[in-house]
């Protein structure tokens, strides 16, 4: 995962910056963890529900988030 996917997926994310990445990263790693995608069987559109949802929890609830705005 990289830049180029939020360019890709521009349109499903909340924001369009690569802290924004970490969070959508972090998430991504949480799933896995915890199986999630596969007990759930989700497909694309749904996890890019997920990610970005709580992507965009992590982002609004950290304090870089307000350092990136300044």
């Amino acid at each position: 995962m990289d830049y180029r996917f939020i360019q890709k997926n521009r349109h499903r994310l909340s924001y369009h910056n690569p802290y924004f990445l970490v969070c959508i990263n972090e998430v991504i790693f949480r799933l896995i963890s915890n199986n999630t995608i596969k007990e759930k069987n989700l497909d694309t559109s749904d996890i890019l529900n997920i990610l970005n949802k709580d992507a965009e929890k992590l982002y609004l609830n950290s304090n870089i988030s307000e350092c990136l705005k300044i």
